[in-house]
């Protein structure tokens, strides 16, 4: 399957981290990653030509889990990996856990640890609530179980990690990395579209629109996820990664403008194939 059929949330995420490691990267440079909760393998699919070794607490038939362990209690040897990546991973950790498993991360790679996280506020945690409460509304077990595990742990509060990565002297990058806006509105239509007669059918239309049109231009706060680079030495991220050209990018204005359009595209495929006219 094309990356860009992915569903938007994970084509979101690990190309975020794959654009991070790229700009970091050499001519030619390979990567030894440990991806932490990486079971489903996405890394691969934007690091084709690194070498990754997955950590996952939970085993995969597939024996895409190479190391099958709880992060909060098993130890990683310093030095061990060129980067240790951790993607929608700190949410499912006990708050008071975290920074622990952080200084893990960081003591472990040589170049850096690279975090993506879902990340506190008061309208993320609304948001969030909403997203959950449609999928209750039609039993769909798995995606509440995630968000409720953000829900009983908390969401990772941007503040703590601040200072205690200062406190530590440790190097530290952060970009926003989606709008809350646009993943609510997202999320709300799947919620919306598998609970419709075809709607399941929409929603590779949707995530290969978003990924290739908008996505590039998804950089504005309020976010609903956040990246942070974090290395006991400069990990040389590129300023033009870090803070892209404002003349470059997209008005939140004209980004809801292209999602408005996107979502109309949709919506009338959709009436099309409700009428047989379509598919």
């Amino acid at each position: 399957m094309s990356r860009f059929k992915l569903p938007f949330d994970v084509f979101q995420r690990y190309q975020t981290l794959g654009m991070a490691l790229d700009a970091i990267r050499r001519s030619g440079e390979r990567f030894r990653i440990l991806d932490v909760g990486g079971r489903d393998r996405f890394a691969q699919k934007f690091l084709p030509d690194d070498e990754i070794l997955v950590l996952d607490r939970e085993p995969a038939s597939d024996g895409s889990v190479d190391v099958v362990a709880d992060i909060t209690e098993q130890g990683i040897d310093a030095d061990e990996f060129d980067f240790v990546v951790a993607v929608d991973v700190l949410e499912h950790i006990p708050a008071g856990l975290r920074l622990e498993v952080i200084e893990r991360f960081v003591l472990a790679a040589r170049r850096a640890c690279i975090l993506l996280t879902p990340c506190f506020a008061p309208e993320v945690v609304t948001a969030e609530s909403i997203v959950s409460e449609l999928a209750k509304a039609r039993g769909d077990d798995k995606d509440r179980r995630w968000l409720d595990e953000h829900s009983g742990n908390g969401l990772p509060r941007r503040e703590e990690w601040r200072a205690r990565f200062s406190e530590m002297g440790w190097h530290h990058f952060e970009r926003p990395c989606g709008s809350l806006a646009i993943w609510t509105a997202l999320m709300t239509v799947r919620q919306a579209l598998y609970a419709v007669p075809h709607g399941s059918r929409m929603l590779p239309i949707i995530d290969e629109m978003y990924n290739r049109f908008v996505f590039p231009h998804d950089l504005h706060e309020p976010a609903y996820r956040w990246l942070d680079v974090v290395s006991r030495e400069p990990a040389n991220l590129p300023e033009t990664f870090l803070r892209p050209d404002p003349e470059s990018s997209v008005s939140p204005a004209d980004l809801q403008m292209q999602l408005d359009a996107l979502l109309e595209n949709v919506s009338t495929r959709y009436w099309l194939l409700d009428n047989n006219r379509f598919g």
